[in-house]
């Protein structure tokens, strides 16, 4: 209402002219000013669209049409916004330095992370001048929710797996063999931490480790993988412990990304983590559109879709990912519709990535988490050797919500041999990930038993944080 809209879409589409940036700059911040409060966060909300450089032709059929409406008025703004935000991180380079941004890994420079941004950038110099009370705010605090970091948003550490963690750090002195541990610390605890220290080779929570985690913990998260998935074998060998789900994804992406052709297929909308280092890598992303009409459930015409478009402008798809339950979008797939997903990537040779870190969170009654491993072992697909498929989980997410202690790991199920030894190579070259993670991953998957000391209450503390 404030603007030609057309004007700014067509200034936006010429960025090579030296006068456009200015005048589009300028255009923008006038009209985003004049924006209500609930329309400036659309544009806001927008500017993270995944997809958004290739948004005219990319708008996708499953979008509520009120949507689709809205993001068409918006997107000669939002493209006159883009380029103020781009213009704003030009930083001039050094007279002197060898290293620029011009001369620099250009992937890394083109490299996009939203929820670390520039939104973030921006609360983060806006946090600092409150405390230093160098500028007046109507508020006293900014509380961040661009990343999911349940402990900095209230909620309350697990009483038990911390008493463990501190025993387990703990010189066995003043800690486990202290004559006053037990009246400091519930017996289970203790015990736990015995075992912790003992899978840790009696070397405590200081040294490293076997490069894929200590056997003792993959075996601890083997089992609770059976426990999970009715039963069906998983093999401590093929399990990697990471520092958080990240390090594991960046891992199995950079083993899949072998050149620019490479192309995985990512959710629209999709955690960034995804886009940004195949992005960093130099592959293709290969967008596929959630259904919103259908509560963000999966479209296999629409995966078909995305996958042909582009197989068809000659881009090696090789992997998909899937994320269950959904980040952002919140959805629990059902079991027909995990299955659909393990069957589409087994007839298409597309290497499956689970991610899986908010199994725990299932707030709908009539939902229930279901992983892909068990629908692989469901549909016979693991009998036949017929998929390779990679899962993630983390002590980020759920009930722990440890994100601090960047603990994680990934099963790898149906893997070439030669592939698995290379990331297992790529696990060697970092040595371990950090073993306070890997303890708390322990933990994790394997908490007080009924009866247990411990049992009632750290049950209570959980059920608290769902109420």
């Amino acid at each position: 209402r404030t603007a030609d809209t057309a004007e700014i879409e067509s200034r936006s589409r010429r960025p090579k002219d030296p006068i456009i940036d200015c005048a589009n700059s300028r255009l923008a911040s006038l009209c985003f000013q004049q924006l209500s409060f609930s329309h400036q966060r659309t544009v806001c909300a927008l500017a993270y669209f995944p997809y958004f450089p290739h948004f005219p032709r990319t708008v996708p059929h499953t979008m509520l049409p009120t949507t689709r409406k809205r993001c068409s008025a918006y997107l000669g703004l939002l493209t006159a916004v883009s380029l103020l935000v781009q213009q704003h991180r030009h930083v001039e380079a050094l007279p002197g330095k060898a290293l620029t941004g011009s001369n620099m890994n250009q992937r890394l420079a083109g490299m996009e992370y939203a929820v670390r941004g520039t939104v973030v950038i921006a609360a983060d110099r806006i946090a600092h001048e409150l405390e230093e009370k160098t500028v007046e705010h109507p508020f006293d605090h900014i509380l961040f929710t661009n990343i999911g970091n349940p402990q900095s948003v209230g909620q309350k550490p697990l009483t038990w797996p911390r008493q463990v963690m501190a025993l387990a750090d703990l010189p066995d002195e003043v800690g486990v063999d202290h004559p006053l541990a037990s009246q400091m610390f519930p017996s289970d605890a203790i015990e736990r931490a015995r075992e912790i220290k003992k899978a840790l080779g009696g070397h405590g929570t200081g040294a490293y480790t076997h490069s894929q985690g200590p056997l003792g913990f993959r075996k601890d998260i083997a089992t609770f993988i059976e426990n999970r998935d009715g039963g069906v074998k998983s093999d401590p060998t093929s399990i990697f412990m990471s520092n958080g789900a990240s390090a594991a994804i960046q891992d199995v992406l950079t083993a899949l990304i072998a050149d620019e052709n490479c192309g995985v297929m990512i959710p629209i909308p999709q955690y960034p983590i995804y886009s940004a280092t195949i992005d960093l890598l130099g592959g293709q992303k290969v967008g596929y559109f959630l259904d919103e009409e259908k509560g963000w459930d999966m479209n296999l015409e629409e995966l078909g879709r995305a996958l042909n478009d582009a197989r068809s402008k000659g881009i090696k798809v090789n992997s998909f990912v899937l994320i269950n339950p959904g980040n952002p979008t919140g959805q629990v797939l059902s079991k027909k519709a995990v299955q659909d997903i393990v069957k589409f990537c087994s007839e298409n040779g597309l290497v499956l990535l689970a991610d899986e870190v908010y199994q725990e969170n299932v707030y709908d009654e009539n939902a229930e988490f279901y992983s892909c491993k068990r629908a692989a072992a469901e549909t016979g697909l693991l009998d036949k050797d017929a998929i390779e498929l990679v899962s993630f989980h983390s002590t980020s997410k759920g009930l722990y919500g440890e994100c601090g202690r960047r603990g994680g790991y990934m099963e790898v199920v149906g893997f070439d041999p030669e592939v698995e030894a290379h990331l297992y190579k790529k696990a060697s070259a970092a040595l371990c990930s950090g073993v306070p993670g890997m303890v708390m991953a322990d933990l994790m998957v394997k908490g007080p038993k009924p009866g247990d000391a411990s049992y009632e209450s750290h049950e209570a503390e959980k059920k608290a944080i769902y109420d």
